[in-house]
């Protein structure tokens, strides 16, 4: 308990008192009737002392003096006496004895009685510390004996901090605190929610880049197979929420800056890798039509024919003929736009041998079609697709099996 009330000292009585310590001529007090009245600048050096002082007092512990040092200084600067200042000086006390809970309480008080107190900022910044040392595993007296681990009961704080000081910097602060806490704790989901409620609530808030990147963090702990706590009992794979958080992403952050285009790209290779090669096609292309040049553009279009090729391959080789040769097209014209576009690399990749095996697959198709026809009798069809295979992919295997065929006059049914 020693390390976090040394830690919360330094938010001293000096801070906690803005208006009394100030350096202008004349230091203000807003009082009872709210009016401005000031401390006399004759009697200033000897209050700042009294300050100093009782600052020293709380910051060592020392509970009986410091109740001392305050009704001092309340008796010898009555212009600075008030309703706010009381109830604060009584947390502090709360706080000085380590009775941090109770002490919370004392603050919520003063900033739910007092809403315009000048002493709201440094309540608030008093709270935040010790929510912050209960979620790092300050533990919470229960009972006034037990120990038990405060992070729930620093969650009760930051929530009412959030309350309190809304979109405020604190406010906002809170909130990416008990996100961070959760996602320590391996909480993710709990995590993805606070961050979404700061996104959504405070979308300009000077936390923005920080909770993407966590976010984008998280979400690729799951595509990266992260289990997915479910009804409280069952684990499942994250997948589906990997993808769903980095398109959020991705929606939010714009394909045209770094992060959204990172969240983008993730999806698209976990998509690849898990052998959803349409789904991945698709996401390429959603790349691809906002980055259509630079190595983004070229890493797109490169994708859209990796992974339209690769649905074709999908299927056993010996089915492959019988499914439609769409996949096989588009892998083609994506192929030869890279080719086009970017010489240099489809060299170094080999892409002439891809789009010769493209060459090679669809001539098989049509030349598999047209033995079809040999067997069922339908001679006339078959000559028509065994003509489009030499017409079409000449230098292929399938045509010179063709020309085979009709030099042997084996293009009839028995041959086949």
């Amino acid at each position: 308990m020693l390390k976090y009330r040394m830690r919360f000292m330094a938010l001293a009585i000096a801070v906690v008192l803005p208006l009394l310590s100030t350096v202008s001529a004349d230091t203000w007090r807003l009082g009872k009737d709210r009016d401005w009245k000031a401390v006399s600048a004759q009697g200033k050096d000897k209050f700042l002392l009294a300050v100093a002082e009782t600052k020293k007092l709380v910051n060592t512990g020392q509970t009986k003096a410091a109740r001392k040092a305050f009704d001092k200084l309340k008796k010898d600067f009555p212009e600075i006496a008030g309703p706010d200042l009381d109830a604060f000086i009584k947390a502090e006390l709360l706080f000085c004895k380590g009775e941090f809970t109770k002490s919370a309480e004392g603050y919520d008080k003063l900033l739910t009685k007092y809403q315009q107190s000048e002493l709201r900022q440094a309540a608030l910044d008093r709270q935040f510390a010790i929510a912050t040392a209960f979620l790092d595993g300050q533990k919470k007296t229960v009972l006034g004996v037990f120990k038990v681990n405060g992070f729930a009961e620093g969650l009760k704080i930051t929530k009412r901090i959030s309350q309190h000081a809304g979109d405020s910097p604190i406010g906002t602060e809170a909130t990416v605190v008990v996100a961070q806490k959760y996602e320590e704790r391996g909480d993710f989901t709990k995590a993805i929610r606070n961050y979404d409620k700061l996104l959504t609530e405070n979308p300009d808030s000077e936390f923005r880049e920080l909770v993407l990147d966590r976010q984008y963090a998280i979400a690729m702990a799951y595509l990266r197979g992260q289990k997915k706590q479910v009804l409280h009992v069952v684990k499942i794979k994250g997948y589906a929420e990997g993808v769903r958080i980095s398109e959020k992403i991705t929606d939010r952050a714009g394909l045209d800056t770094p992060i959204g285009l990172k969240a983008a790209i993730a999806v698209a290779k976990h998509y690849e890798k898990r052998e959803q090669f349409n789904n991945a096609y698709f996401k390429w292309w959603e790349i691809s039509s906002q980055w259509q040049t630079g190595k983004t553009g070229a890493d797109a279009l490169l994708g859209m024919a990796r992974c339209k090729h690769a649905a074709y391959n999908n299927h056993p080789e010996h089915k492959r003929p019988f499914y439609d040769a769409s996949n096989l097209n588009i892998a083609k014209s994506c192929y030869e736009k890279f080719k086009l576009l970017y010489p240099n690399d489809a060299e170094e990749i080999a892409v002439d041998k891809i789009l010769k095996e493209i060459d090679e697959q669809l001539a098989h198709k049509q030349f598999s079609i047209g033995r079809y026809y040999i067997r069922t009798g339908n001679k006339q069809s078959a000559n028509l697709y065994f003509d489009m295979v030499i017409s079409d992919w000449p230098g292929t295997k399938a045509a010179e099996r063709v020309k085979e065929m009709i030099t042997n006059n084996l293009a009839d049914k028995d041959a086949l």
